[in-house]
């Protein structure tokens, strides 16, 4: 018998919400969204990998099965991401309306995402990335059915 996904509902703080280790549907606080994330593997002692779907779109590479926050209209949501599997880990945010998403230059393990500001929660530490129109996003293709090899080739 298959599992059923549990369902994520964000509230409008932007602040991050775990959701690894299983398959969940991540509804934004609006409820326009649902996105699909489907665990797919775990490395030893770490987070499992996740698939993300947007309707019948999957995104590019693979999440980290860890924190994920949907910005407090909808539009956004943000997570850490390896464009193939057991690479370089990075933070994205999605632009759900235009399907489309952006890399951080950096990773942030734990984050809250307030439009136009990403910023580290975790205690003591401060980084941040304002968005300020100058990013080059890349288009998620629809119906995209790209999957990474260990290897990264698509």
């Amino acid at each position: 018998m298959a599992s059923q996904s549990a369902r994520i509902e964000f509230n409008t703080s932007g602040e991050p919400t775990w959701a690894g280790m299983g398959d969940f549907i991540l509804v934004s606080p609006d409820k326009r969204h649902e996105v699909s994330s489907t665990y797919y593997s775990e490395p030893p002692h770490g987070d499992s990998i996740q698939t993300i779907a947007i309707g019948a779109t999957t995104l590019p590479g693979y999440a980290w099965g860890r924190f994920f926050s949907f910005s407090p209209c909808s539009r956004y949501l943000a997570m850490s991401w390896m464009r193939k599997l057991f690479g370089d880990t990075k933070t994205i945010v999605v632009d759900l309306d235009e399907m489309r998403y952006f890399a951080l230059p950096f990773n942030m393990h734990l984050f809250s995402l307030r439009w136009p500001l990403v910023q580290i929660v975790d205690g003591g530490f401060f980084e941040s990335y304002r968005f300020n129109g100058s990013e080059c996003w890349e288009q998620i293709e629809p119906n995209n059915s790209f999957k990474a090899d260990a290897s990264g080739a698509a």
